[in-house]
C-alpha cells in the first residue's frame, strides 16, 4: 500500500478535528511566554482561566454551547511546556 503525505494528512485531519487544532494552537501560542516568563502553577492556572473563559465567552455571545473538550485542547500545550521547562533543571 502506497502512502502519501496528502493521505496521511486527510487521516489526521479526520482524526482530530479541525476547531480542536485550532484551540491547541491559541492554547500553544498563549502558553509559550506564560510558562517560560512566569513560575509554572501561576501559568497553569492563568492558561485554564483563559480557556474556561474563552468558551464561557462564547456561550455568552450564542456562539456555540460550552464544550469542556475545547477548553481540555487549549490547556494540552501549557502541560508539555510545563513538562520540558521542569524536566530541564
Amino acid at each position: 500500500m502506497k502512502f502519501s503525505a496528502e493521505k496521511i494528512y486527510k487521516y489526521l485531519s479526520n482524526l482530530i478535528p479541525q476547531d480542536k487544532l485550532k484551540h491547541f494552537f491559541w492554547g500553544a501560542v498563549i502558553a509559550w511566554p506564560l510558562v517560560m516568563f512566569m513560575h509554572v502553577i501561576s501559568a497553569w492556572f492563568i492558561l485554564v482561566f483563559i480557556a474556561i473563559g474563552k468558551e464561557l465567552w462564547d456561550v455568552d455571545r450564542g456562539v456555540t454551547e460550552f464544550n469542556v473538550w475545547d477548553a481540555v485542547f487549549s490547556v494540552i500545550p501549557a502541560i508539555l511546556f510545563i513538562l520540558i521547562k521542569v524536566t530541564q533543571h
